[in-house]
């Protein structure tokens, strides 16, 4: 509904001249508002997702360099050598218990001497540690 600015009289649309008192009608052009989208809360969800992702992964990063040399040292030793007598008579023991178990059920220590004399089977890491002993 369009109303004269002159005497506030309903107009009809397209006339140049107001039905009532005869003023004439001036076009006023409103300006045009350019209204952001909304987001919805879905759109907002994915980017607080993608966001927190992002923190986690950096996060992981940071405390795997942080804490890696941590572990890597803790579990490894310096005894544990081919060229060490002692070690071999050790691993020679451990591995004589763990005959006939599989790899998975090893505790750490026999599975570091599997792996420092053979890796193939126990019978194999045992022959191997049985010859430095």
């Amino acid at each position: 509904m369009i109303f004269c600015s002159n005497c506030n009289g309903e107009i009809i649309e397209k006339t140049k001249f107001c039905t009532n008192c005869g003023s004439e009608l001036i076009e006023i052009k409103s300006p045009k508002i350019e209204i952001e989208e909304e987001l919805s809360v879905d759109e907002i969800n994915k980017q607080s997702n993608k966001q927190f992702k992002g923190v986690i992964v950096i996060f992981s990063i940071v405390v795997a360099f942080a804490l890696g040399p941590y572990f890597y040292f803790s579990y490894s030793d310096p005894n544990a050598t081919k060229s060490n007598p002692a070690y071999a008579c050790e691993c020679k023991e451990l591995l004589t218990k763990a005959k006939g178990k599989s790899y998975s059920s090893l505790d750490r220590k026999t599975k570091k001497c599997y792996d420092v004399w053979g890796g193939v089977d126990v019978n194999t890491a045992l022959r191997y540690a049985s010859l430095k002993c």
